[in-house]
C-alpha cells in the first residue's frame, strides 16, 4: 500500500468481520506447492502480507523451521495464510530449512531466522 493510499484508511478493527468461528481443515497430504501459491495471490514475494482496506495494529514475524516435512509445510501454509490475513494482521513468514544430515536443530535455525528477521 502507497503512503498516500494509507493515509486514507483506517486501523483495523479489534475483531474484524472477517474471523471465522468454525474452519474446516483440509490434511489432504495430496497437494501442491502451485496450488497453494494460487490460492495466496495477495502474499508478496518473501511471504509478506499487509491488509490493502485497513492499517494493521500489528505487524509479525512467523519463523517456521523446516527440514523433510514437505507435506506438513504444504498444509501449514495453506491454513495459516488465510487464518492471519482474515485477522487483518500484517506479516512476513520465513520459512527456514536446515540441511544436511545432523541433528535437527530447532534453536539454531530460529535464532539465525530472528537476526535475519531483524534486520
Amino acid at each position: 500500500m502507497e503512503d498516500s493510499e494509507k493515509e486514507n484508511h483506517q486501523l483495523c478493527p479489534l475483531y474484524p468481520s472477517t474471523l471465522l468461528k468454525h474452519v474446516q481443515l483440509d490434511m489432504s497430504p495430496n497437494l501442491e506447492l502451485a496450488d497453494v501459491e494460487q490460492n495466496l495471490k495477495n502474499v508478496q514475494t518473501g511471504g509478506i502480507y499487509t491488509p490493502d482496506d485497513c492499517i494493521s495494529r500489528q505487524k509479525l514475524a512467523i519463523i517456521i523451521p523446516f527440514r523433510n516435512r514437505e507435506t506438513q509445510l504444504k498444509i501449514l501454509l495453506r491454513h495459516l495464510h488465510p487464518f492471519l490475513q482474515r485477522q487483518k494482521r500484517a506479516y512476513r513468514m520465513f520459512v527456514v530449512e536446515q540441511f544436511g544430515n545432523g541433528t535437527f536443530n530447532k534453536g539454531l535455525i530460529m535464532n539465525v531466522a530472528f537476526n535475519q528477521a531483524s534486520k
